[in-house]
């Protein structure tokens, strides 16, 4: 999922009441399916050159960073001041956790 379609999620969950919200919770716990033992396949053993390649990042070209969006700071985000962004979302948070 796309980070702009899980903010939008995230801002549609916070305008809900508590009721729904609690609605939601129980809806999503309940839509989680318990693994069981039989869902794991035999284990895979791997040798240490194919965790070395598999733990390997490989380099991303100019135009993947700037497709990916990795571009910018904190002025293209429209925060212009990253201690006072922070604070808000930590109340943002507290509110929605009720802390």
């Amino acid at each position: 999922m796309a980070t702009s379609e899980l903010d939008k999620i995230i801002q549609m969950v916070d305008s809900l009441s508590d009721e729904e919200r609690q609605l939601l919770v129980e809806h999503i716990i309940d839509s989680i399916q318990p693994v069981s033992q039989d869902d794991y396949k035999e284990e895979v053993e791997f040798t240490e050159e194919e965790i070395a390649e598999m733990l390997t990042p490989e380099p991303m070209t100019g135009r993947e960073i700037v497709e990916a969006g990795l571009t910018g700071g904190w002025a293209d985000m429209g925060i212009e001041d990253s201690v006072e962004w922070l604070k808000q979302q930590r109340d943002q948070r507290r509110r929605r956790l009720k802390w």
